[in-house]
């Protein structure tokens, strides 16, 4: 688990927060914002809908888990 506690993004999109790696300056982590998997879900075609609502998380599937504890300003 990689903590991001006290780092501010340095860009932030409309769907993902950019950091820089904590323990490697040349290293990006792209991290989802929250409830980005319900959007993505809502606007997926009817037959991806059926899949559950982690099925949509980015977080999950690149096999990181990635604690964000810092408040967006």
């Amino acid at each position: 688990m990689i903590n991001l506690d006290g780092l501010q993004p340095f860009a932030k999109g409309g769907n993902r927060q950019r950091f820089i790696h904590p323990n490697n300056s040349y290293r990006c982590l792209k991290v989802s914002l929250e409830e980005q998997s319900k959007k993505v879900k809502q606007n997926a075609p009817w037959y991806k809908k059926l899949r559950s609502e982690k099925s949509f998380d980015d977080n999950r599937w690149i096999g990181l888990k990635i604690l964000l504890t810092t408040n967006p300003s």
